[in-house]
């Protein structure tokens, strides 16, 4: 049997991607065209089938290690639930302690949605709970909940651009200051071949500030490279590094995650 390939110009499988397209009733759902690459700390509004693990060290006072495990999971055509589990390793006073950090449940909900526009917003929360042991510097010992909204914008030549904000309340502690953070991410995917790897560049801008009175800014840069490493791009890696910007001399941290799209098949497929 000859094979296929080329059998469809780009244009022609876009025009029949718009036709089978229309089946779909509901215009709840998200087209999949919005479902842009992630950044590695930078949430998007697009609600996935996802899980990925991402791991942070310090490149000079190489202290402490964070890894999170992170599950997301899809409830309907809008709407999110992911669950985070974080392992760290800390070092202090000639002791390396390993154990749980700090567990959190978060949920998000796709309140616009516009193929027209390339636009997608959602608004979600997030509680941490301090399951992690503080004496061991593995967590922080604050319940906290976490209200945000996420902003996905397509540009044109496959350019991308991701905006995240939101609040870190502290429920149990009444002299822990609330905080305020805000992240934006851009990038370009290229596509390697016409069914090859794809290649996302991206860099992070992130910048947080405690509410209380006279406390500055802390801003980073987090420039990446996000590679697909299955044929069917549903398993990806994405490493980068991460710079203060302003009130050094705070240590960069490298960051690198491993993400699997389990929704569009096993991690043992598609390669």
């Amino acid at each position: 049997m000859p094979a296929f390939g080329d059998a469809l110009s780009d244009d022609e499988i876009a025009r029949v991607a718009d036709y089978v397209h229309r089946f779909c009733r509901n215009p709840a759902w998200p087209r999949g065209d919005l479902n842009l690459p992630r950044a590695l700390l930078t949430e998007k509004a697009f609600p996935e089938n996802e899980a990925f693990v991402v791991s942070a060290f310090p490149t000079h006072y190489t202290n402490r290690v964070d890894t999170q495990f992170v599950y997301e999971h899809r409830i309907g055509a809008r709407a999110q639930y992911e669950l985070t589990v974080p392992f760290n390793v800390a070092r202090a006073a000639g002791t390396s302690n390993r154990g749980l950090g700090d567990i959190a449940f978060a949920f998000k909900h796709t309140v616009f949605n516009s193929p027209r526009l390339g636009s997608l917003f959602a608004a979600g929360g997030e509680v941490t709970f301090p399951t992690g042991k503080e004496q061991e510097f593995l967590g922080n010992r604050l319940t906290m909940v976490e209200p945000f909204g996420t902003f996905s914008q397509m540009l044109p030549h496959e350019s991308f651009v991701h905006a995240h904000a939101g609040f870190e309340i502290p429920l149990n502690i009444s002299t822990a200051n609330n905080e305020l953070f805000w992240r934006v991410a851009a990038g370009k995917t290229l596509a390697q071949g016409r069914w090859g790897r794809a290649w996302s560049p991206m860099v992070e801008v992130l910048g947080d500030r405690e509410m209380a009175f006279g406390e500055p800014a802390l801003w980073d840069v987090l420039p990446q490279l996000q590679v697909t490493l299955s044929r069917r791009q549903h398993v990806r890696m994405n490493a980068g590094v991460r710079v203060p910007v302003n009130l050094r001399p705070r240590s960069s941290t490298a960051v690198v995650s491993f993400l699997w799209d389990w929704y569009e098949g096993s991690l043992f497929s598609g390669w």
